[in-house]
């Protein structure tokens, strides 16, 4: 199977900005934690954000457009938030910060949504998340076919102590296969929507490659959704069952998925919360 990407897809790359470039980069440089400011990559965005202000203020006096609803919310959390740590222990750095991070992230989606162009967003996160799924699928074959370990790719030298280190199932770029799971099934979904079947299949696949439990629930949950829909084409309703049944079969003549199964059937409310409640 041949993935292509459209000329008019690489041309779009010319036009984008900072926020089309890096949003596809954000959630993996998320799980590099720093101590004050939670990650790498929501640093890197506050200060986008800063500096977007300062020069809106300073140079070009651009608007920046607040939603009602949500300012209000806001300031309820900011004057209700002390009361809270007073209950539970009082004030320390951590939860300071924690009223500081609520500002922010006002101030990062009222700046944000502002700046992107979804079409460009969507073009260059279908280039990184291809990116990582050749990496889940390269590493499912050092595993399961060639007997090798394999480890997250670390692309930062911050302490990853917290991550996967088993050995035992692919990664990629993240943490655990959960969160590669988590970051391309937005893509996954764009892709149905637009009935790219190619696509549809690449990235099912390698979902099914990270033996995330989690992963496994939403494609199935997302095929289903579309097979019972109305405006779903014909043809693309008859793809979608051949790759189903397909799966099916693979699944059913291997024992790679006998863990992820088995935590799917067996699903526990108190200690498995991330399946239970993971929607």
């Amino acid at each position: 199977m041949k993935m292509k990407f459209k000329v008019s897809q690489l041309n779009m790359l010319e036009d984008c900005g900072f926020l089309e470039i890096f949003l596809p980069f954000y959630v993996i440089l998320s799980y590099y934690v720093l101590p004050a400011v939670s990650s790498i990559g929501m640093l890197i965005i506050y200060m986008y954000v800063l500096v977007r202000i300062i020069k809106s203020i300073l140079i070009s006096n651009d608007v920046v457009y607040v939603n009602k609803l949500l300012l209000i919310f806001v300031v309820y959390a900011i004057c209700t938030q002390p009361f809270i740590f007073m209950v539970y222990g009082g004030f320390n750095s951590s939860r300071l910060f924690n009223l500081f991070a609520i500002i922010m992230m006002f101030l990062v989606i009222c700046v944000c949504t502002q700046k992107i162009n979804l079409d460009a967003f969507f073009n260059v996160y279908l280039i990184v998340g291809f990116i990582c799924s050749i990496a889940i699928i390269f590493q499912s074959l050092q595993l399961y076919v060639l007997g090798m370990k394999v480890y997250p790719i670390v692309l930062l030298p911050i302490d990853t102590s917290s991550w996967f280190n088993g050995g035992t199932r692919p990664c990629g770029f993240f943490p655990e296969p959960q969160a590669y799971a988590t970051y391309i099934l937005p893509l996954l979904y764009y892709q149905l929507k637009k009935h790219n079947l190619k696509w549809v299949v690449f990235f099912s696949i390698s979902i099914l490659f990270s033996t995330s439990s989690l992963g496994i629930i939403a494609v199935v949950l997302l095929f289903g959704y579309y097979l019972m829909s109305s405006n779903t084409n014909k043809v693309f309703k008859i793809g979608a069952i051949i790759l189903g049944l397909a799966i099916f079969l693979v699944i059913r003549q291997t024992t790679v998925y006998d863990y992820a199964i088995s935590k799917i059937l067996d699903i526990d409310i108190t200690n498995n919360t991330r399946l239970s409640r993971w929607f």
